[in-house]
């Protein structure tokens, strides 16, 4: 088959994919997908600003707090529809205002949105234009979808995670530990399941919990590929360790491999830096 009629069928297969997760089937019939996880500040949303060129809510503390599906797709025009998809919902997903042609409006919509899936007892809608009030939860596995298309974007559907959380030695803290890991299990378990683990330098390999739970759920590291962030943090001397521990040894070796990336930091996010430059 030549490479113009893979393509042609590979496109009919990614919509039929995303319908099915649209109608709650996903799970159920195990369609392939693609999910990141890591600690929390490990640098998941820098990596997924990276490919999808959006920026996604960032604040102290928890930025992500349920599961957020970003698909991109190429298309004449950059716009974003963003979507609330409920566990208990009818079937279809519910549209969150109206699509989005301005990147930098995407992650206070985002963060909306996010509310609004917090709080299932409340208008949704409501959260539109206030972003007052407690939340129900502090963590669900209800999902804000991000239906991205625009010139020179890529067909690729990805599954942020809210990031996992070191065990602080509070009651609660102790239960959102355990939900979040969970949660990251579940999705990362099925067999048709790509698991990206974002580690990042600044912590001991150890620490790096999506690591220990790909391992348990693809032993093999077959399915499982690394992203190395904040390189530039790794204390002088001990770069060996990190490539034997991680990139060719026992601590980490993957059939997919790893990938080191370069981000931009908060600072020289809030001061404009582009992706793009960062890795100049």
């Amino acid at each position: 088959m030549s490479s113009e009629s893979k393509q042609g069928l590979f496109f009919p297969l990614v919509d039929i994919i995303d319908k099915l997760s649209q109608l709650g089937l996903g799970e159920k019939l195990n369609v392939p997908r693609i999910v990141v996880g890591g600690n929390q500040s490990a640098g998941k949303s820098s990596v997924l600003e990276a490919i999808s060129e959006v920026s996604l809510p960032r604040n102290a503390g928890t930025c992500t707090r349920c599961p957020i599906e970003i698909q991109l797709r190429p298309g004449k025009i950059w716009q974003c529809l963003v979507k609330l998809r409920f566990e208990d919902g009818k079937g279809q997903d519910i549209e969150f205002g109206k699509p989005i042609t301005d990147k930098s409006e995407v992650g206070e919509r985002v963060s909306r949105a996010q509310r609004a899936v917090l709080n299932p007892h409340k208008d949704h809608l409501s959260f539109l234009n206030s972003d007052a009030g407690n939340d129900e939860h502090e963590f669900t596995r209800d999902m804000v979808v991000l239906n991205i298309s625009g010139p020179k974007l890529p067909t690729l559907t990805l599954v942020d995670l809210p990031g996992l959380i070191q065990f602080s030695g509070k009651d609660q803290q102790k239960n959102w530990e355990q939900e979040i890991h969970d949660l990251l299990v579940k999705f990362a378990t099925p067999a048709n399941t790509i698991i990206v683990c974002v580690i990042t330098a600044k912590e001991d390999v150890e620490s790096q919990g999506v690591l220990k739970i790909a391992q348990n759920v693809d032993p093999e590291g077959k399915r499982t590929l690394g992203v190395l962030t904040k390189p530039d943090t790794i204390e002088e001397g001990t770069h060996q360790r990190w490539a034997e521990q991680v990139v060719t040894g026992s601590k980490g070796a993957l059939k997919l491999g790893y990938y080191m990336v370069k981000n931009p930091s908060q600072q020289q996010l809030d001061e404009g830096m582009h992706h793009h430059q960062a890795r100049c």
